[in-house]
């Protein structure tokens, strides 16, 4: 008779569980709004070829996704094995979209160049490269650093 009772119950609770737990994924996964997952390249240091890294971008008030993101990539890569794209203490000044052109403004430390992070023209190349992979509805980036324009 005990076999014949945990015949049925073991079943019953085992779908419970289960049922529970999708529950529960459905439901943080329906309000957690805080992070955004993005891609970013890095070039390595071992080889010629570029490395992904996954992220979760936090999103912050007052600020556009975009802006975000780009927060998170000036801050380099998380792996020693990756180059950074701009100097170390490189901040976004300035970035806004119009027309579907992105226009980000530099501050001056990305035109300082040292062994850990590529030339300024490759890192602005890839820090289009990930804009443009991350958000589709962007046409062009202007970037600003200094005097110069990309």
């Amino acid at each position: 008779m005990k076999k014949t009772i945990l015949k049925g119950v073991l079943p019953a609770v085992s779908v419970g569980v289960f049922c529970g737990a999708l529950i529960f994924s459905a439901i943080r996964l329906s309000f957690s709004h805080d992070k955004i997952r993005k891609v970013m390249y890095f070039p390595s240091f071992d080889t010629k070829s570029l490395c992904t890294e996954v992220r979760n971008v936090p999103r912050v008030n007052g600020k556009s996704t975009v802006e975000s993101f780009l927060d998170e990539l000036l801050l380099g890569a998380t792996s020693y094995r990756y180059k950074n794209l701009f100097s170390s203490g490189t901040k976004v000044e300035f970035s806004f979209i119009r027309d579907r052109i992105l226009y980000v403004g530099l501050s001056s430390e990305a035109l300082a160049f040292h062994n850990d992070v590529v030339p300024l023209e490759e890192g602005v190349e890839l820090l289009k490269k990930n804009v443009f992979k991350n958000f589709r509805g962007i046409d062009e980036v202007k970037v600003f650093a200094g005097d110069n324009v990309f």
